[in-house]
């Protein structure tokens, strides 16, 4: 081979395995939340899309691990895992939080079509059985769920949380359930009942995050890390890209 194409190659390898050793694994905690977070690789969910434009070509090698809702919580806040996607900020208050969101979750109560109440604030829900997520944030509405007027029923949140919320319905056990309105529209869509199921009304709306670790060994890698989010999604917003990403999810931007 020619001296100067051994140079280049060289030159090539080098700052190929240079790049590979500074890269920084940040190990993510996520749940399956479609169409925020999916497990789809063709279209993996627009909170997914976005943090991916935020980080590529990054010094940093996101890892992400799904878990149930509170297990997700838990790993960050012991900083066995070093980020969480994506809570609102009553969801998880110990963790380090950036100034800017990476979605909205609006809130929602889902009810049988026939049924024909409609939410008119809190007082009208304590004569119904609710099923809601734990570790949830329904914002308006936390300072009674464990109100004992109330029939609030919490379960763990994972994949099958709708599913069991709609068995649940059918076998006269609740008559309704509380969780975000676009993944009850893309399940209920998903298991080709939406017609079945009406919005009766949404309750709060909350931005979401990517939220860091509050561990102290972690503090250094956190405030570079939130430093460096702030500054890539502000570009994203104001390029029109994140717009770009939820068209594709049917989702409304959320900033004018």
């Amino acid at each position: 081979m020619h001296p100067i194409l051994i140079l280049i190659a060289s030159l090539f390898l080098y700052f190929s395995n240079a790049s590979i050793a500074i890269a920084e694994n940040v190990h993510v905690a996520a749940i399956d939340w479609c169409p925020q977070l999916c497990s789809d690789e063709n279209k993996p969910g627009y909170v997914n899309e976005i943090t991916e434009l935020i980080f590529v070509g990054s010094q940093y090698k996101l890892l992400i691990e799904t878990f149930s809702w509170s297990r997700a919580i838990h790993q960050v806040k012991v900083g066995e895992s070093f980020a969480l996607l994506s809570p609102a900020k009553a969801e998880a208050p110990g963790l380090i939080y950036p100034s800017n969101e990476i979605g909205v979750q609006r809130m929602c109560i889902f009810i049988p079509a026939n049924n024909k109440w409609r939410y008119s604030g809190a007082e009208s829900l304590k004569k119904l059985r609710i099923g809601i997520a734990s570790d949830a944030s329904i914002e308006a509405l936390n300072p009674y769920v464990n109100d004992k007027s109330f029939n609030f029923q919490p379960m763990h949140y994972d994949k099958n949380f709708i599913a069991k919320n709609i068995k649940m319905i059918a076998a006269n056990r609740l008559d309704a359930f509380i969780f975000t309105q676009n993944t009850t529209r893309h399940q209920l869509n998903k298991m080709g009942i939406n017609q079945n199921y009406i919005n009766a009304g949404c309750v709060s709306e909350e931005k979401i995050y990517m939220a860091f670790s509050s561990d102290q060994s972690l503090a250094g890698k956190v405030n570079a890390l939130k430093k460096y989010f702030d500054e890539k999604i502000i570009d994203l917003y104001r390029s029109g890209k994140i717009d770009e990403v939820l068209k594709k999810y049917q989702v409304t931007p959320w900033r004018k």
